[in-house]
């Protein structure tokens, strides 16, 4: 099961996440912010506010993104950082 173990502001709505296996990639969870669910995210100041609970990205108001779709996005936006050896 995939999970978040470490996660790095860098600007705007990207972040560097790092997976239990070892893959670290940099997201841009711009798109996310435009969702209605994901609305709160719009403001970075909100945005910045983040934490890790139990491997998943997380919000205050107990808005979170399942590490699975963080993978999933991570793949496709395809800018992997390094592997861990």
């Amino acid at each position: 099961m995939i999970r978040v173990t470490d996660v790095e502001y860098i600007q705007g709505y990207m972040l560097d996440l790092t997976f239990n296996n070892g893959e670290i990639y940099r997201v841009d969870l711009i798109e996310l912010s435009k969702k209605p669910a994901y609305s709160k995210l719009k403001s970075k100041e909100y945005f910045k506010q983040f934490g890790l609970v139990r491997g998943t990205l997380e919000w205050m108001d107990n808005l979170e993104v399942a590490p699975e779709f963080l993978y999933d996005l991570a793949l496709s936006q395809s800018s992997k950082k390094s592997m861990k050896a």
